[in-house]
């Protein structure tokens, strides 16, 4: 699903000024931007269970560059009302690195703009209210009737659930003790 995901982002911001045979290259090259996207952010230990960041922001960096790349001049002409013909379009038919430059300086100062608002934004919330609590012992009673019912054996042997593995260890001890869960 991702990978479609990422060919749709990819091609989103040339999808009126390039050829439909630039569409397919342009999505079958996001999706494998996505694929190295997401194993970087796996091994950077950053957590993004939907690989928003790998779908968004590599596929949409990589989107952003192919308008310097694929563009056409008939593209750009028709797209934004021009009487007379554009000065930058895509290298790759015809046209200069020019465009290619100023579209990868936007994409460059997005990606700036956003990391420096994103840190802000998080560590306002991190030292103002957190962003995790330890679960009031009514949610952990329940939660840990929820694991109970989903249990799993391995080799005969009884397994004990996860959810609570990390908290169990940071808490008063009556929080440990309603924590305990095998």
């Amino acid at each position: 699903m991702n990978g479609l995901l990422a060919g749709c982002v990819s091609i989103t911001s040339g999808c009126s000024i390039v050829e439909p045979y630039a569409a397919i290259i342009i999505g079958f090259v996001g999706s494998c931007f996505y694929v190295v996207g997401s194993k970087l952010v796996y091994a950077a230990k950053i957590d993004d269970p939907v690989d928003a960041t790998a779908v968004h922001g590599f596929c949409g960096f990589w989107g952003l560059l192919t308008v310097g790349i694929f563009s056409t001049k008939e593209g750009i002409k028709s797209t934004y009302g021009l009487t007379t013909n554009p000065t930058t379009w895509g290298f790759f038919h015809g046209g200069s690195f020019e465009q290619l430059g100023m579209q990868l300086l936007g994409a460059i100062l997005i990606l700036f703009w956003t990391t420096i608002n994103s840190l802000l934004l998080f560590f306002s919330i991190k030292y103002i209210i957190g962003f995790r609590k330890l679960p009031d012992s009514e949610d952990a009673k329940m939660l840990m009737e929820i694991e109970e019912e989903l249990k799993m054996t391995k080799n005969g042997k009884e397994l004990k659930p996860l959810l609570f593995s990390n908290v169990a260890n940071s808490g008063t001890s009556q929080q440990q003790e309603d924590l305990e869960l095998v």
